[in-house]
């Protein structure tokens, strides 16, 4: 499965599993220090997005990675 053109920005955190899931963390917490009142929700909700983002491309990558190995 060859991913579209449009994820160059995200294949550099993709690629590396303990940096995408880190940014996924990381999305959690402050959508978490959000609902808190701790910052403000516009920080908030592009911190989650950004997260759901970097997640969703690493668990395409990830899933592509065991299709052609179990392929093989």
């Amino acid at each position: 499965m060859q991913l579209p053109n449009d994820t160059n920005f995200f294949q550099g955190l993709t690629n590396s599993p303990w940096k995408s899931v880190g940014i996924t963390h990381t999305a959690f917490i402050t959508g978490l220090l959000t609902y808190l009142g701790i910052i403000t929700p516009v920080l908030g909700f592009v911190s989650v997005v950004f997260g759901c983002l970097v997640g969703y491309y690493s668990l395409r990558v990830q899933y592509s990675k065991w299709k052609n190995t179990k392929r093989k």
